[in-house]
């Protein structure tokens, strides 16, 4: 999950890895993607698109690695209804959803600055769920970004699939 820059979340985890898989739907033309491609250029970092996930899965249970995706926003893949704040949302949970129940443990993790604009960035693991766990995944995982939003809400912009209309 991301609270701010998937890009600093996905350089972070090269610490803890050499096999980091990235779940992305492109973005833009241009020199916007060739921006993206630069940041994301990295030895221990592979981005598949969402129609590769059969491949993506082969290969993470082949070795170890980490799978790391948005799960707030996509545009081309199907997601999961929940609510946030009382209201119907989405989230895109369906593949760590199948990897989970396949062996898979998923962590949540997020980022968010303290102090303003000269402050730091905290880069957070949150929670670990362990594989084929028995709770109610999707709906954990809501709850606990109502309260990410909760604690930063100036730091979340929602607006690009319709959630929280005024």
């Amino acid at each position: 999950m991301h609270q701010g820059s998937f890009e600093l979340l996905h350089r972070s985890l090269c610490h803890f890895s050499n096999n980091v898989h990235l779940v992305t739907d492109t973005l833009g033309d241009g020199e916007l993607r060739k921006l993206i491609q630069e940041l994301r250029s990295d030895p221990c970092l592979t981005e598949y698109s969402p129609d590769q996930s059969r491949e993506l899965i082969r290969n993470l249970f082949k070795s170890e690695g980490i799978l790391a995706m948005v799960f707030d926003q996509g545009k081309n893949t199907k997601g999961n209804k929940v609510q946030l704040f009382g209201k119907d949302s989405t989230l895109f949970l369906r593949l760590p959803q199948l990897v989970n129940q396949m062996g898979a443990g998923i962590v949540t993790f997020r980022t968010f600055t303290k102090g303003g604009l000269r402050g730091k960035i905290v880069i957070r693991f949150e929670k670990y769920y362990p594989p084929k766990y028995k709770g109610d995944l999707i709906n954990e995982i809501a709850q606990e970004v109502e309260t990410w939003i909760a604690e930063h809400p100036s730091q979340w912009s929602w607006n690009y699939h319709g959630n929280f209309k005024a």
